[in-house]
């Protein structure tokens, strides 16, 4: 099993490329289908990047 770290940095990648793509798509208004579900997706990788650094912080401190 990979760290929690490691996924947490793969998912932060993850969540930057889906945010850069929205930006992209986006050409006159923000508000299109594809730009929102794209900022959508990009929202929950970030979200679970900051749970697993969490865990990996729960997990440093159980070591302890």
């Amino acid at each position: 099993m990979r760290s929690f770290k490691f996924q947490a940095i793969i998912y932060f990648i993850l969540g930057a490329m889906f945010l850069w793509l929205a930006i992209q798509t986006a050409d006159d208004t923000i508000w299109t289908f594809k730009t929102i579900f794209l900022a959508g997706i990009a929202t929950l990788d970030f979200g679970l990047a900051i749970k697993l650094i969490r865990m990996h912080r729960q997990q440093n401190e159980k070591e302890k």
